[in-house]
């Protein structure tokens, strides 16, 4: 409790201070205000030692990508290491040149720059590089190389024109993202398909890395769901694509080009799943809109909040071949892992990869309607359901599918 008349009593004792020494001779200070305020004396030592421990992070967007393979990492990294000056992460979209940064730059680090503006102001780093002796670090988890359909290319060439962004994947991004490549030191890659890609059929010289992502446990959580008691009879399905996975624009089937479309339109007329879309209304889907939840797509911030409200028992993620699928990473099923939610990607039935062939359930590109019936059948068992639902768990752990795991943080800052 305060003791009032005992800081009455203070404030009437002029011999009792209310404030600080260091207060009181600033307001004798104040008080003369002709009387010049002494300098301090500077000491220029003969040699300043730089500590070399700031990592100079560009990112090239601000979409899930950059989030993902940029912002959520690095401040991690802030995290555990900012406080005691090991390593220190500056995130921008700006470039920066101030001598003082670039002197205790220990790595400059470049996320998805592709243009030509974008080689000539990394060029400008390679020249600094020489005087300030940094690393520089390329990262890149899209395939942004080769035609597509409309270019006089084959089906499977490259950026799908369903992706609304196939539009700015020019020969000129070809052509200029291979010579940044070739400025660095290190390129870093979300899969070895873009990493092998990048090496076998671009001729990129410098050294090539693969770099799984990974989710923040900090969003997503660090608890496991508990089993569940008895059978599914209405099983949540919810499909968490963006919408450059088809185009409403032109009425694209693009990765639902397959059984997947069937199936859900056949099981909300029937009544037996629930659906959830994010990010939109699929035109698809339109003849079934009131039967379903749709999600509007949120931030990168709020993102997880909004897949977990939904309570999925199941996250589907079709896709159709072609090297932009193929390049991509398990993102959306290591979510679901994190989430509790016992998710089903397609394979490819042509011999090249899928992002989720490594996942305990799958479904081939060629399957039927009757197939997913069938396996939904098997799934929505309690025991089944428990069984897949645990062993995606321990992947996260096992392969190191957190930014928080330890075994993902050495080998980040080993990077970088």
């Amino acid at each position: 409790m305060i003791d009032e008349e005992q800081i009455k009593a203070q404030m009437k004792d002029e011999s009792t201070p209310l404030v600080s020494n260091e207060l009181a001779a600033f307001e004798q200070q104040l008080k003369n205000v002709g009387q010049k305020v002494p300098q301090p004396q500077v000491q220029t030592p003969q040699q300043v030692k730089i500590q070399k421990n700031l990592v100079l992070s560009f990112v090239s967007d601000y979409s899930g990508c950059g989030h993902i393979r940029n912002v959520f990492p690095m401040q991690f990294l802030n995290a555990v290491f900012g406080k005691n000056n090991q390593l220190i992460n500056i995130v921008t979209p700006v470039w920066l040149w101030q001598q003082d940064l670039l002197m205790r730059a220990r790595t400059v680090y470049f996320q998805r720059q592709m243009t030509k503006q974008h080689f000539e102001i990394l060029s400008k780093y390679k020249e600094l590089q020489k005087q300030y002796k940094f690393k520089m670090v390329w990262d890149i988890d899209d395939f942004i190389w080769g035609h597509n359909e409309e270019q006089g290319g084959t089906k499977e060439d490259g950026v799908p024109t369903y992706n609304f962004g196939w539009v700015n994947i020019t020969d000129e991004v070809k052509e200029y993202s291979v010579k940044i490549m070739n400025l660095m030191d290190t390129c870093v890659f979300s899969t070895q398909y873009l990493a092998d890609y990048a090496k076998n059929e671009l001729g990129v010289t410098t050294e090539c890395i693969v770099m799984p992502n990974a989710i923040p446990m900090y969003f997503w959580g660090n608890t496991i769901k508990n089993d569940i008691v008895k059978d599914i009879e209405k099983p949540r399905v919810l499909y968490t694509g963006s919408p450059t996975h088809y185009n409403n624009k032109d009425k694209k089937l693009g990765d639902w080009d397959n059984a997947w479309k069937d199936w859900v339109i056949k099981s909300v007329e029937e009544d037996t799943i629930e659906f959830v879309v994010m990010g939109g209304l699929p035109w698809f889907l339109e003849g079934i809109k009131e039967k379903i939840t749709i999600v509007p797509w949120v931030d990168s911030y709020r993102y997880h909040i909004a897949v977990k409200e939904q309570r999925a028992h199941f996250g589907i993620m079709p896709l159709v071949p072609n090297n932009f699928n193929h390049s991509k990473s398990d993102i959306k099923a290591i979510e679901h892992y994190a989430d509790g939610v016992v998710c089903i990607g397609s394979t490819f039935t042509n011999g090249k990869p899928s992002p989720y062939d490594n996942n305990p359930v799958t479904m081939p590109d060629n399957c039927t309607v009757e197939d997913i019936d069938t396996m939904f059948e098997h799934l929505c068992k309690a025991e089944n359901f428990n069984k897949v639902k645990n062993e995606q768990y321990n992947i996260l752990n096992k392969d190191a599918r957190f930014i928080e795991h330890p075994e993902y943080v050495k080998k980040l800052t080993s990077i970088i």
